[in-house]
């Protein structure tokens, strides 16, 4: 070969193995192989508050806090008043092409009323998918995949919403505990834009698992309205001891689904951190009581009130929700004085997207050592 062929050219004459999900011939010069998946944590890798710990999601729906998250960017929603379900990060995988799923469980079977939801979600920000070209003549089609198991046979609910209008699918599990792969083609929606192309939500992606019939649609494909599921789906969770696992999730431009972008483990973590960052060490709980990791700084006034800057790894989405722990017992809205064994109520001013000004309600000896943890919040 005299000179170097594009991507076009040796497309005519090349194939590649058809039990691929890809060939040659489907890819596109325009199109980048970096960051073509629009999910963050789709292989489940990054659990910041979590690590392989169950969590018990709090059932009042929309309240959204630690114990929603299984892992990163994904959270179990519950509205059901009193039904108890489960979220956890496991390593049963499908084919040893990932590291990590999210198990969601049930003990016994929750039958949701009409008007509740149980769902497991991402939200996506608009800066992420503004150029799907929502609303526009030249609105793109898009491909979602993910890997799924269940002991739970049937057909499932799924949904992309745009803010204005839904896209409502289904997908069907037919042979219990074992590992498929799902492929869901959305054609281009020309009509309704994103309700939010910035950085609050444009799209938000839906597994349902059992929402009430208020969220039911008798149709697929593009439409307005809240819906979560098609009529005449399972509701996974009216079942005793039901297990969902889901891994390997990509929301990508085209009609092919391409391999899972497996992005580098530092690459992810700080896409992650745009959305809640912690002190801690992965893998330690929010609220344990150990120094590791923690945050120290010297009363800087005497006398007065000390204070002193913090800046996030990563700048954040919005102003976050920033708490500070203490790192001897735990106790959320404090810092410790190691030096003097006590024990501080904390403020945080000034702040914002990179961080801020954290300082004690009360004075403290002039050279002492202050020590905290903490988390800051900015989820969609």
């Amino acid at each position: 070969m005299t000179k170097a062929r594009n991507i076009a050219e040796l497309a005519n004459d090349i194939s590649v193995d058809n039990n691929r999900d890809v060939t040659l011939s489907n890819l596109r010069s325009d199109q980048p192989m970096m960051f073509r998946n629009r999910i963050i944590n789709g292989d489940m890798r990054i659990s910041q508050r979590n690590s392989s710990n169950q969590v018990t999601p709090p059932t009042n729906g929309d309240t959204i806090q630690t114990n929603n998250y299984p892992v990163d960017r994904w959270f179990i929603q519950n509205s059901s008043g009193s039904a108890t379900i489960f979220g956890q990060q496991v390593t049963d995988v499908p084919n040893g092409n990932f590291q990590h799923s999210v198990k969601i469980s049930t003990t016994t079977a929750i039958n949701t009323t009409q008007a509740q939801q149980l769902n497991f979600q991402q939200r996506i920000e608009g800066y992420n998918v503004a150029d799907f070209g929502f609303g526009s003549t030249s609105a793109k089609s898009m491909t979602f995949s993910f890997y799924v198991k269940s002991n739970v046979l049937g057909n499932y609910g799924f949904i992309i919403h745009n803010g204005n209008v839904c896209f409502v699918s289904k997908y069907e599990i037919t042979t219990e505990d074992v590992w498929k792969k799902v492929t869901i083609n959305l054609t281009p929606q020309t009509s309704y834009a994103l309700s939010n192309s910035t950085n609050g939500t444009g799209l938000y992606i839906n597994f349902d698992l059992g929402c009430g019939s208020d969220f039911e649609s008798n149709n697929e494909g593009w439409q307005t309205g809240d819906f979560k599921r098609p009529i005449n789906c399972i509701k996974w969770a009216n079942n005793t001891n039901a297990t969902l696992y889901i891994t390997g999730v990509q929301l990508e431009e085209g009609t092919v689904p391409t391999p899972f972008e497996h992005r580098p483990y530092g690459t992810e973590l700080a896409l992650c951190q745009r959305y809640f960052e912690t002190s801690y060490n992965i893998g330690t709980a929010i609220g344990t009581a150990t120094d590791i990791g923690s945050c120290m700084f010297i009363s800087n006034r005497n006398p007065g009130l000390p204070h002193t800057q913090v800046r996030y790894a990563v700048t954040k989405r919005t102003t976050p929700t920033f708490t500070a722990y203490n790192p001897n017992d735990g106790t959320s809205g404090e810092m410790r004085d190691v030096d003097s064994s006590a024990d501080y109520g904390v403020q945080f001013t000034r702040d914002g997207y990179t961080g801020g000004t954290l300082w004690t309600y009360s004075s403290v000896g002039l050279g002492n050592f202050l020590q905290f943890h903490y988390t800051a919040f900015a989820e969609l």
